[in-house]
């Protein structure tokens, strides 16, 4: 009889739990009253898988100039910039705080601050997560869109900023303010760069907005054209003088959508503001109703004048120099006025004259009339 050797099953192997594994979400102080130093100072980040960063910039002290981005560094060492660039929103065109968002897994991730002067101090914090969605509103749409490009800067030198458009054009509002108006008066220039052919040769373009500021402390404000732009450089270039002076400027972009267009009426668009100047014309004269800005046009959305004492004529020039005395070249005919009856003349919102970019806005007075006195509603823009 033949035996049977009964053989038991090996013994199963047991898998090992070893938890869930994700990444993590992270929170880091990078400085606290740090002192800028002019260059940029890069600051590490404990990367445990995050894909979602965001940066929050506090208490911004005695900066003139503040710039920070986020960085993706991989495998090979480049750095790569994954955020816009965070130059803090402004109350009362002074750096206050800003928080910046940026997105993508790289093996390492870093943070860069460039701010100057040295004596100036920041505090800055990180965040990380991974599987949220960025949001584009609040603090971080200002980061996108807000620029204060100088804070408190000097207005007797050279000042200069650079940075990447959010949205590839230059379309947007600059504000500036003058601080005292003794001092060095200048102008404000915006130049785009463009990279172009398969050199990646840089090209600067004639500027995208140029224009000489008014002596005032009083904020002004300049709309600048919606044209191809990658990275703008703004420019502030005093024209001689001294004094302690010192300027602020803050570029807003205009977001997709809501760009003036070249080929729109800017009295029509809605982009641009409107303003308005009280007319006042000797008789028997020519006399400047609005001064000219190099690299703007005036146009005239509407008038209403008056002409008292005696009947005479009226007549809308422009040119340069004193009282439009160079160049002066005629907008309408001589218009037959009667005494103390107000007259006015609007084409609902649309432009009725426009003054070349460069000149002045006149009225000339004729024959035996009087005074003239009214208003007068414009645009000046590129």
């Amino acid at each position: 009889m033949i035996g049977f050797i009964a053989c038991a099953p090996p013994p199963k192997a047991l898998a090992q739990f070893v938890g869930f594994v994700a990444p993590q979400t992270e929170q880091q102080t990078l400085a606290t009253n740090a002192l800028c130093t002019g260059a940029a100072q890069t600051f590490a980040i404990q990367n445990l898988g995050q894909t979602q960063h965001y940066l929050n910039i506090a208490n911004v002290t005695g900066a003139t100039n503040f710039q920070a981005e986020i960085d993706g560094i991989d495998r090979q060492g480049n750095v790569l910039r994954i955020s816009d660039i965070l130059e803090p929103s402004a109350v009362g065109l002074q750096f206050t705080s800003g928080s910046l968002t940026g997105a993508g897994y790289f093996p390492k991730v870093q943070i860069q601050i460039t701010c100057s002067p040295n004596t100036a101090t920041f505090t800055a914090s990180y965040s990380g997560a991974w599987a949220t969605f960025n949001g584009n509103a609040g603090a971080y749409l200002a980061a996108q869109i807000d620029k204060v490009t100088f804070n408190a800067a000097s207005a007797t030198v050279n000042e200069t900023d650079t940075i990447q458009t959010p949205f590839g054009s230059s379309g947007g509002t600059i504000y500036f303010k003058y601080n005292t108006t003794s001092g060095s008066l200048g102008t404000l220039t915006v130049q785009c760069t463009t990279v172009t052919g398969f050199g990646g040769a840089l090209t600067v373009t004639s500027p995208a907005f140029l224009v000489t500021l008014a002596n005032t402390t009083a904020g002004q404000v300049f709309q600048v054209p919606d044209q191809a732009c990658p990275f703008a450089t703004v420019k502030y270039q005093p024209n001689g003088g001294g004094g302690a002076n010192t300027i602020n400027t803050e570029y807003v972009f205009a977001q997709p959508g809501m760009s003036a267009h070249a080929s729109a009426d800017p009295c029509q668009a809605g982009t641009f503001p409107k303003s308005s100047a009280a007319v006042l014309a000797g008789a028997a004269s020519t006399t400047q109703q609005v001064a000219l800005s190099l690299g703007q046009s005036i146009y005239v959305c509407g008038y209403q004048l008056s002409q008292i004492a005696t009947a005479g004529t009226v007549q809308w020039v422009y040119g340069t120099g004193v009282n439009c005395a160079t160049g002066t070249t005629n907008l309408t005919g001589a218009m037959g006025v009667t005494a103390s009856q107000p007259f006015s003349y609007g084409a609902g919102d649309a432009t009725i004259m426009k003054v070349p970019t460069g000149n002045a806005l006149c009225i000339t007075t004729t024959g035996a009339g009087g005074t003239v006195s009214g208003i007068v509603t414009f645009i000046q823009s590129p």
